[in-house]
């Protein structure tokens, strides 16, 4: 038996195919990488297993070749590696099982604080690992022995798979009993015991980056339990990436906590592909550089590193010195250790994780460029798509930029948060817990003081006397502006005290403003000059905003605008890449198909009539194992909206008119570019989209006046464009009545977008009569 042990215990979940390669890189490559080129996997070594590596152990690490008897590849009291699992899947319950038994084993020892870094499916793995060991946290105190908690999760197993919601996780109840028959007899009975005493103190620790369960037919991973993060995991942080585009297979999951009050989830987006943060190659999904010669995607992969150093750090983790990776030719982020770069030994403990990680960041946002390239790359076989999309609760798809914001000038929350904080600690301020109404507050009165130092007649010594330091206020304070107001046009200001809030931070914008165009008005050339750019500052850094929200909102238009033809082409073309293994012919086969006489008569709803035409006509193409109702069944699971995804975009377009309106009001017009016009023109062809595609071809589903505003418009437009019967005049039930109030509808709409004050100077303000509602 192991003795007891006081320390955390780690495990290390690996992504879809990747063994553990902690082999760092050794010397210095013979000729820059130039676009075009291939390279290899792992030249640096992949990240979580550098990691893994580098955490300090009682005793010596046990390392094997992987094989059934010996599963894990890197194995101590204090860490644990699992590989990856097949492409296939087959064997993430097999993980799952090896994972809980360590972890079981782990808590044994008296390690109670369980840390587990994840990549790909091991994030997925993990938090069903969490569910079985919550589980068996809330039985063993009835349980005699451990055989009684195998009956247990067997019994739950086998109900999972036979009810609803469908449940395909292999068995995770044979790999773990198989490591738990390793306990000699003669010791299991204490072995239990110990069990049940540490197992009520056990809690999870979670850091995971892109959870991908796998969503390509026929294999998709299907366990709802994988959307909620079980309450013994306390904090979970994920990272996923913004520029993945392959379409099948690599959609990520998007988890909820159980409690928000007792459970601490961060979510941040990175540029990026699946890959890049582990593999650091520089290089596509297939292993070739496409970014422009001068610019590098290998920074994310070093972020990555002092990412999950800091979390570890930050959960008591130990760690032997860190020169063990940071040194001459690893490549790994050496050079951002600040005052460890030149020192022999690095105590990973003391490290300015802050500081690091923001100079990193810095240095992605200046080589965002070569992350875009991967916009129009993929993974073998796996299909293109123009926007990566995010799976929800109930196997629901949805839009990635619905979850996360694209981002001006600085990478993401993380980064615009550490740019906060260093623009306070100029000023020798922390401002933590502050709302950003008053952090905004906070920065106005800051600069105002420090300002007016400058002018006083009794000098005083002001932090902006520097040149060098009124710089690095301006870089800052341009993040921190934009970072305000990208919240107030993005984030969920729905309920009665948000909108309070939302006025408060509207409020703070105009202040601060307001401030300082007074103190551009002070007789001193320096702090004129000064306060003209932080006010251009604000006005640019506020249109940026505006501008890429406009795009956000265009590409969500543009998504729901694909029609079906060219959505079934884009399916039946991945699944015949996928089946037949081979890039084929398959879009010049199915636009024969699509542009017949016979395909053309044919209604656009429901799709299973067009599917059912299509799968006919590509008999022999290797699609007649799969039958044509589970295509459609996964072409509608995949590919198809719901009027309220169209509902909720009409709704985010009519905000953000609004925000638009109001923000006017304070920046001058000729900053702005972004045209209200298109925005009108958006509105008006959802509305147009959503009657012929849930109205034309069933009339029945036409709304009552119960339904929401956009509901009605587009019911309305269904009646008056495709001779769809009015149900309410259909049943002669107040027939003008009905008409006035559809007609009070639109009026009310279109006036919204239309009827916006403007002043002589082509000012537009708000009307201060509108309020933004969710639909």
């Amino acid at each position: 038996m192991d003795s007891k042990i006081e320390k955390p215990f780690t495990l290390t979940m690996l992504g879809t195919l990747t063994e553990f390669t902690p082999e760092l890189k050794q010397a210095r490559k013979s000729t820059p990488y130039i676009k075009g080129a291939a390279v290899k996997d792992y030249p640096k070594g992949e990240t979580l297993s550098v990691i893994s590596s580098l955490i300090k152990t009682s005793s010596p690490v046990k390392t094997t070749k992987v094989d059934a008897k010996n599963p894990y590849p890197f194995q101590a009291d204090e860490i644990t590696v699992i590989n990856g699992p097949k492409t296939d899947g087959s064997d993430v319950g097999e993980k799952i099982g090896l994972g809980l038994a360590a972890i079981l084993k782990a808590i044994v020892r008296g390690q109670t604080p369980i840390n587990i870094v994840a990549h790909s499916r091991g994030v997925v793995e993990a938090i069903l690992m969490a569910h079985e060991l919550e589980t068996i946290q809330s039985i063993i105190t009835a349980c005699v022995t451990f055989e009684d908690v195998l009956k247990h999760l067997t019994e739950q197993q086998a109900k999972r798979y036979k009810g609803t919601p469908k449940n395909n996780t292999p068995d995770i109840i044979e790999p773990l009993k198989a490591q738990i028959n390793l306990i000699p007899k003669e010791e299991q009975e204490q072995w239990f015991n110990q069990l049940k005493t540490h197992l009520p103190n056990a809690s999870i620790n979670l850091f995971g980056i892109d959870p991908v369960p796998g969503d390509c037919f026929p294999i998709t991973w299907y366990d709802e339990r994988y959307f909620t993060v079980p309450q013994i995991i306390k904090n979970t942080e994920l990272i996923y990436y913004a520029n993945e585009r392959s379409d099948w297979g690599f959609t990520p999951m998007r988890p909820e906590v159980v409690s928000t009050e007792k459970q601490s989830l961060v979510c941040y987006s990175m540029p990026g592909h699946h890959g890049t943060g582990s593999n650091g190659n520089n290089g596509s999904q297939q292993g070739v550089i496409v970014s422009p010669d001068g610019y590098k995607t290998t920074h994310v992969q070093k972020l990555m590193v002092y990412k999950v150093l800091n979390f570890l750090s930050s959960h008591k983790v130990t760690f032997n010195d860190g020169s063990q990776i940071f040194h001459q030719h690893t490549a790994l982020g050496r050079k951002y250790l600040g005052d460890y770069a030149g020192k022999k030994s690095i105590d990973v403990a003391l490290l300015d994780f802050p500081t690091i990680l923001r100079k990193l960041y810095a240095v992605i946002a200046k080589n965002q460029i070569a992350y875009d390239a991967y916009n129009a790359t993929h993974y073998a076989y796996m299909g293109l798509t123009k926007q990566r999309r995010v799976l929800h609760k109930g196997h629901v798809y949805g839009l990635f930029n619905e979850v996360f914001t694209t981002y001006s000038s600085y990478v993401n929350e993380e980064h615009a948060l550490l740019i906060q904080a260093h623009f306070f600690k100029i000023f020798g301020l922390n401002t933590a817990s502050k709302t950003l109404a008053e952090m905004l507050n906070t920065a106005s009165s800051v600069l105002e003081e420090h300002i007016k130092k400058i002018t006083a007649k009794e000098k005083e010594t002001s932090i902006l006397d520097s040149e060098v330091t009124r710089k690095k206020v301006l870089d800052t304070f341009g993040i921190v502006i934009r970072q305000v107001s990208q919240r107030y046009l993005s984030d969920d200001w729905g309920s009665i005290e948000k909108q309070k809030e939302k006025g408060t931070l509207y409020q703070a914008i105009i202040d601060i403003i307001t401030k300082f165009k007074e103190l551009s008005k002070l007789e001193n050339v320096t702090v004129q000059q000064f306060v003209a750019e932080l006010l251009l500052l604000s006005f640019t850094s506020i249109n940026h905003t505006l501008v890429l929200q406009a795009q956000d909102l265009e590409k969500d238009f543009n998504y729901l605008q694909e029609s079906i033809d060219y959505r079934l082409t884009q399916f039946f073309s991945e699944l015949l890449t996928q089946v037949n293994q081979i890039e084929t012919n398959s879009p010049v086969i199915l636009s024969d198909i699509i542009n017949s006489e016979e395909y053309k008569k044919l209604p656009s709803h429901p799709a299973a009539i067009k599917i059912s035409h299509i799968y006919k006509k590509l008999t022999g193409k290797g699609l007649e194992k799969y039958s044509c109702d589970q295509l459609t069944k996964t072409y509608e699971e995949q590919y198809t909206n719901t009027i309220e995804e169209f509902a909720t975009l009409y709704q985010q377009i009519k905000i953000f008119v609004h925000d638009l309106a109001t923000l006017r009001s304070i920046v001058p017009s000729k900053i702005i570019e972004v045209d209200e016009l298109n925005l009108l023109k958006q509105v008006n062809g959802l509305i147009a989209t959503a009657a012929e595609r849930f109205y034309k071809d069933s009339p029945n589903r036409l709304p009552r006046l119960a339904g929401s505003e956009f509901m009605k418009l587009a019911a309305l437009h269904a009646i008056e464009h495709f001779v769809v019967v009015d149900p309410t005049k259909e049943k002669n039930k107040e027939p003008e009545k009905t008409n006035t109030e559809t007609t009070r509808v639109v009026s009310r709409t279109h006036s919204f977008y239309s009827k916006m004050n403007t002043a002589t100077n082509g000012e537009i303000t708000p009307i201060e009569s509108i309020t933004a509602t969710q639909p």
